[in-house]
């Protein structure tokens, strides 16, 4: 994580994702959670897909901001922006199997730049969908 400052910290971060399905339109309900000594954040996000777009919103618990999501899904790559009146991000999800990279971007915020590296630690198959994954960047 490289912070406004120039500091780069590592960060233990944990997601959680449910997949539903509907008759034309797929939905996301996402969490990640990322904390260290010094730093936390908590993202969650409700999303919609339907024929490659993206929409949603969002909010960061920890800072108590919320905002709007909107992006596209090409490929294993879902790239979305999260903004709010007063924040703005470039959010980067690639799924390969059971591993998952996130890349988010804020130029100019307390944390400019997100990199997490995560596994799948269990997955739990039915008509909803729990993925949990645990990784550390």
């Amino acid at each position: 994580m490289a912070m406004a400052s120039g500091a780069k910290e590592s960060i233990l971060c944990q997601s959680a994702y449910v997949i539903g399905d509907g008759a034309s339109i797929a939905t996301l309900q996402m969490e990640l959670r990322c904390a260290n000594s010094n730093t936390k954040f908590e993202l969650q996000g409700d999303l919609q897909y339907d024929n490659g777009a993206i929409s949603g919103v969002w909010s960061e618990l920890s800072h108590g901001i919320s905002g709007k999501m909107s992006g596209n899904i090409v490929g294993d790559r879902l790239r979305v922006i999260a903004e709010s009146p007063i924040f703005q991000a470039s959010i980067e999800l690639t799924t390969r199997g059971a591993h998952q990279s996130i890349k988010i971007q804020s130029p100019g915020s307390e944390m400019s730049e997100v990199l997490i590296s995560l596994s799948r630690k269990s997955l739990i198959p039915r008509e909803r969908t729990l993925v949990s994954v645990t990784g550390a960047k």
